[in-house]
């Protein structure tokens, strides 16, 4: 159950943030949970512009430690969260 409630947390924050980057989403971020204690997950979409968007990284790693979350859209990073901010 951890994990989908991760899967779905991830994607939505995912969205948001590839939103304010510029590249909004066509539909929703389809997240999976690699890895369930650190949270590591690995999402993909499209933008409204057809590109492809991936998000991978830890979300609950403590503030400051773990994988950056790390979008990117056609191969270019956009953004970058640290986990726990």
């Amino acid at each position: 159950m951890m994990s989908s409630t991760t899967a779905k947390n991830a994607g939505g924050y995912g969205a948001k943030w590839f939103e304010q980057a510029g590249y909004p989403l066509d539909g929703l971020l389809q997240c999976q949970v690699l890895e369930p204690n650190a949270g590591t997950v690995n999402c993909s979409g499209t933008t409204r512009s057809g590109e492809p968007a991936v998000m991978s990284g830890d979300v609950n790693s403590p503030a400051g430690t773990g994988n950056p979350l790390v979008g990117s859209v056609g191969g270019r990073e956009v953004f970058r969260v640290q986990p726990g901010q």
